[in-house]
């Protein structure tokens, strides 16, 4: 959302917000090596899938560092927590029965 663009935090929230995601995957996947992520952007109001669920980093650091680049990572408009909660269950109904499935909202 716009709010990411404050600068209550150093540089911008957003970019506290991106470095922590990047640390968070790593972290992630070192503790759980055999599971799956998938990264949902919640911008102006949409909900856009970054990466479909896969347990590969490279991949979704990649993807993510793309969107940064392009500089469409969010930092405007209102995020709809509805939208990327929508775009979730889409991700995850289709998994295992038998799986555990987790959304983490940054």
């Amino acid at each position: 959302s716009a709010a990411m663009n404050n600068r209550d935090m150093r540089p911008t929230r957003l970019g506290v917000v991106c470095s922590v995601v990047t640390r968070l995957l790593n972290d992630f996947f070192d503790q759980n090596p055999i599971s799956q992520v998938a990264l949902v952007l919640l911008s102006d109001g949409k909900a856009e899938r970054v990466t479909d669920l896969s347990g590969n980093v490279r991949n979704h650091k990649g993807r993510f560092e793309e969107k940064l680049a392009q500089g469409n990572a969010g930092g405007k408009g209102t995020a709809s927590l509805r939208h990327g909660l929508e775009e979730a269950l889409r991700l995850l109904e289709v998994q295992a029965s038998y799986g555990t499935r987790e959304v983490l909202v940054l």
